[in-house]
């Protein structure tokens, strides 16, 4: 019998305290381009869904239909190019890989993918730290910024796809966790799950 998504699962966490940052931003006009008025209901509406999904206890295939279901609402007002709401449209796209899995620690809230490196340069504004572009297949180009030295061109990487951050004016839209094989999109364990998880739980304190 499948185990049921309970009140503490980090899925579940992570989302509200995703979507209340996203929230935030949007109330401070933080998303240009984009109607605040109609992001900030269809916010509201996926947190309610999501407070109503941690106490029900329902087994995961079920609150993946249901996170799916909330998908069209967002799409119609968010911007596809801004990285923050990109995610969020990408969690719910993806919730049944997400959801029907097997999780073992926070690490496991967030989706780890095969990525293949296509570029690397230094960042222009921060010593030691470099911007990649990685294709990850079905899960598109991103831009990893890493303090990795010795990534190059062409390098097979796991990439684990935690929520955007900024970087010294350069958003990185993942994680670099250990080397990997597969072909990009494959969707994998991450071979260091120490960081992954560690970032997960500042993600999810009090929620």
């Amino acid at each position: 019998m499948t185990k049921p998504v309970e009140p503490d699962d980090p899925r579940i966490r992570l989302l509200l305290a995703y979507v209340n940052r996203v929230k935030d931003r949007a109330a401070s006009g933080g998303y240009s381009g984009v109607n605040r008025r109609q992001l900030t209901e269809v916010l509201q509406s996926i947190e309610s869904t999501l407070q109503e999904l941690r106490y029900s206890y329902l087994p995961p295939e079920n609150v993946s239909e249901r996170l799916k279901d909330l998908l069209p609402d967002l799409e119609d007002v968010v911007d596809p190019e801004e990285p923050e709401l990109r995610w969020l449209v990408e969690y719910l796209e993806h919730a049944d890989e997400v959801f029907e899995r097997e999780i073992g620690d926070e690490a496991d809230a967030v989706l780890c993918v095969v990525g293949e490196v296509g570029s690397v340069r230094e960042h222009p504004n921060a010593d030691n730290l470099y911007i990649t572009v990685v294709n990850t297949g079905r899960f598109g180009k991103r831009t990893v910024v890493t303090n990795l030295t010795d990534v190059e061109e062409g390098d097979s990487m796991a990439v684990a796809l935690l929520p955007p951050r900024e970087f010294s004016g350069v958003v990185s839209e993942g994680m670099f966790c250990g080397e990997a094989d597969g072909e990009p999109g494959e969707i994998i364990e991450p071979p260091e799950r120490g960081e992954v998880r560690s970032i997960v739980l500042e993600w999810i304190e009090g929620v």
